[in-house]
């Protein structure tokens, strides 16, 4: 009972996190509206943007197979049938 606590106030946590971060690098900006080299949230923004670019058609086909070819259905079409299962039950 309570790892679940735990796991719930942990998914919490991490997606504060991450909404907060998404807010931070969305409304950050400079007085002249450029990219500053030497500023850490612009750099962020910047490395964000990269793995999301490098990463993201990996992650939409992963969600994509993970919704639609359900764990079942995978494993009974790859583990194959003996002859003993067709057999009905001894009496």
């Amino acid at each position: 009972m309570l790892s679940k606590k735990r796991s719930k106030a942990f998914i919490c946590l991490a997606l504060f996190l991450l909404m907060a971060g998404i807010f931070i690098i969305a409304f950050h900006h400079h007085d002249d509206d450029c990219d500053h080299d030497d500023c850490p949230v612009c750099a962020a923004a910047h490395q964000v943007c990269s793995v999301i670019h490098n990463y993201f058609p990996f992650a939409v086909f992963y969600t994509f197979l993970g919704v639609v070819v359900s764990e079942k259905e995978f494993l009974s079409a790859s583990v194959r049938r003996s002859a003993l299962d067709s057999r009905a039950p001894p009496v």
